[in-house]
């Protein structure tokens, strides 16, 4: 049996089994700016936030060929891509530039977080709105500690009607493999009368901690 302490955070979805996206931080070559410098609007963080509103627009002097967009990725199977080329809504999506072909770039990061290419991806779009789901093999992802990462590189493009010099991304998100992690719960910080609310199998339940200062969690599962 492993036993483990964590801090409450992020994470530890991924330390209690539970199946998860990638829903991580994104990060990109460019990103396009307003008057004001600002990119809030068509910055990497949008193509993960679920919204077909907004979306990634890559913000170099050129068409977007070679730009790209990377996210973390969280330890597991990962099975596939979901990709939305072009920026949304669905009337806007022709004026703007979009995505022809990209290569999806797969990395591994080992116990000292070093990245090992695991994998690539190419993939070519039809030129129409929609989202795109991409297989990826069931590719592990990670090791004991840490995850990985998915850089997607743009190769080619459909000119937009408005504006041929900027390249969209709407939405990018990681499917992974469901995972049976039977984990038990043997102390926590805080509030242990309701430790079960974890593992009920019910979003509508939760334990709560007492505070908001390093509460944690310590668990046990099999090796």
């Amino acid at each position: 049996m492993t036993r483990m302490t964590a801090l409450i955070t992020a994470s530890l979805a991924l330390l209690l089994g539970v199946p998860t996206l990638a829903l991580a931080g994104a990060t990109a070559s460019s990103e396009l700016k307003d008057t004001w410098g600002q990119s809030s609007a068509t910055n990497a963080a949008s193509v993960v936030d679920g919204n077909l509103e907004t979306c990634w627009i890559e913000g170099a002097e050129s068409n977007g060929v070679g730009e790209w967009i990377e996210l973390d990725l969280p330890r597991g199977t990962l099975l596939s891509f979901d990709i939305t080329p072009g920026r949304g809504p669905a009337e806007d999506y022709g004026k703007y530039s979009r995505p022809q072909q990209i290569d999806i770039d797969i990395f591994s990061l080992d116990d000292a977080q070093n990245p090992q290419q695991v994998k690539q991806l190419t993939h070519t779009f039809e030129d129409t709105f929609g989202t795109v789901t991409i297989d990826a093999g069931e590719q592990q992802i990670g090791g004991e500690l840490w995850g990985g990462k998915a850089r997607i590189t743009i190769r080619s493009i459909y000119p937009g009607t408005d504006f041929d010099t900027l390249t969209a991304i709407t939405e990018v998100k990681a499917n992974f493999k469901e995972q049976e992690c039977p984990t038990t719960v043997i102390e926590l910080s805080s509030n242990d009368s309701t430790k079960g609310e974890m593992f009920d199998d019910s979003t509508r339940t939760a334990w709560l901690s007492a505070s908001t200062t390093e509460e944690w969690v310590t668990v046990e599962s099999p090796d």
